[in-house]
Order: structure tokens, then sequence, then C-alpha cells
């Protein structure tokens, strides 16, 4: 990897959000402040994304634009629902409303107009994994700002795994824009630390999610091979559903809750995908 593609992938991305992220968490007061704070995922991603491309990131000359543009548009729609509260505790259904349009906007209606039935698979597909993981995204940050870190962690992993398939497929542009949303997600949780903490809101959720879904159906609509290493990714949005120990005798089980061991399961499902994806490379050459 070039010096100049790591900087401009991962260094300024990761500076952008952890600095975005502390100048709205302590200027934006306790009760705007955690949840706009996250912002910096997006803004990070779009630094990343005008270092990646050398473009705008509306602009339709600009290469993958159409990525750019939904992450401008979630990123300004999260601050929205987090400043004015709308979000609030309706984050999963936020989130499926959100994959369904984001996946509608990059696919068209082509399919649906034309009657294609690989074509509507593929867009079934697309919108059935997309809304499954925003909402698991919104159900993970609805448990409150301390138990937001996991989500922002699996944007986080999931982006870097995306990069590492986007790689091994020949896709750099795809790959620098993928280590951008990683390398943002990382700066904000820099800042997850430091108390106040974050929270995992409305721009959260949009900004990270939406664009990491973003990324996904444009890496699938690209290489050659069916997207099956994109939905072995899956998976590790439900780690923390694996219980480890079994409760006291007369004692209900507690809720899930995010430990090291969740976090390391996560990291089992994008290393099986990422693996795929170079033995379906390797079995296409």
């Amino acid at each position: 990897m070039p010096p100049s593609f790591a900087v401009t992938a991962c260094l300024i991305p990761l500076l952008v959000g952890y600095v975005v992220a502390a100048v709205i968490r302590y200027r934006g007061g306790k009760r705007l402040g955690p949840g706009m704070a996250a912002s910096g995922i997006g803004l990070g991603f779009l630094a990343g994304f005008i270092g990646v491309t050398g473009g705008m990131p509306i602009l339709h000359s600009v290469a993958n634009h159409w990525v750019g543009t939904v992450a401008v548009v979630a990123t300004l729609a999260g601050l929205v629902f987090d400043a004015t509260g709308l979000g609030g505790r309706r984050l999963r259904s936020l989130g499926i409303a959100a994959a369904l349009a984001i996946v509608a906007y990059l696919t068209g209606l082509e399919p649906l107009m034309q009657l294609s039935p690989p074509a509507i698979g593929q867009m079934v597909l697309f919108g059935a994994g997309g809304a499954a993981m925003l909402a698991r995204l919104g159900i993970l940050a609805e448990r409150g700002p301390i138990a937001a870190l996991l989500p922002m962690m699996l944007v986080a992993l999931t982006a870097a795994g995306l990069a590492a398939i986007a790689w091994l497929d020949h896709a750099q542009s795809l790959a620098g824009l993928a280590l951008a949303l990683a390398a943002a997600a990382v700066g904000c949780l820099a800042l997850r630390w430091r108390a106040p903490p974050l929270a995992f809101g409305a721009a959260a959720l949009l900004a990270g999610g939406g664009t990491l879904l973003a990324l996904g159906v444009t890496l699938a609509e690209t290489v050659p091979h069916p997207p099956w290493p994109l939905l072995l990714m899956l998976p590790a949005f439900w780690a923390d559903r694996v219980s480890f120990g079994r409760p006291a005798k007369g004692r209900r089980r507690k809720k899930p809750q995010a430990s090291p061991w969740h976090i390391a399961l996560a990291v089992l499902p994008v290393l099986m995908a990422v693996g795929l994806a170079w033995l379906l490379g390797r079995l296409g050459t």
C-alpha cells in the first residue's frame, strides 16, 4: 500500500473523525452532544472519500460518487434526527427504512419495471441483508450509551473486512473507501474511552451503517463472483447473542451484553468472509 494511499484512506479519516466527534461532544451539551458527535464517522469518511477519489462526493464525474452521495445524505439526515430527537428509541425502524431506501437508490427500479427475476432476486437479497444489519445496529444502540460501544466497533470491523475483500477483488478505490469508513469509526471509538461517552444514535446509524451498506452493495455489483463473502459477515452483528457460561440456578439470564469474548467472536465471520473471497478469487483465475 503506497504511503499516500495510507494517509488519505486511513490517517485523514481517523483524525477528522476524532476531532469532529470531540468538538461536537464537548460543545454540543448533554442533550445533543452524545448523539451528534458520532457524525464524525460520516464526516471522516467524506474526508477520506475526497482524498481517495480526488473529487467531491456529489459530482457525477467522480468514481463511486453514489457512495459519497449516500454518505452525505445519511450524515445530514442523522444530524437532523439526533438534533430533533426524532430517532430516539425508534432506531431499528429508522435503520430498516434507510436500508431499503439505500438499496432502491443504488440498484434502481429497473429490475422491477423489466420483471427480471435474477435482478429482482439480487435486489431483494440486498434489501433483506441491509435491513437486517441496520435494524440490528439500531437494536444494539437502543441499549444505552455504554452498550453503544459494540455497534461502533462492528461498523469499524466489518468495514475493514469489506476493504480486504475489495482489495482481493482488485477494487482498489472501494477498498480505500472502506478503509476510510473503518478509520473514521476508529477515530470516534478513540473518544469512547473518555468521559462522557458517545451515543450510537441516528447519525452513527445512518452515516456508519448506511455508508457500509452502500459500499457493500456497490462491491457486490462490481465483483465477478456472487456476493457470498459479504453475506458471510452478517453473523458478526449477532455475536452478542452468544452466551458464555450458565446463570446460577434460580436466576434469570441477563440481557446480552458486549464483552471482549463477543468482540473476538465477531471477528470470526469477517475472517471467514475474507478467506472465502480469496478462495473465490483463486478459483476464478
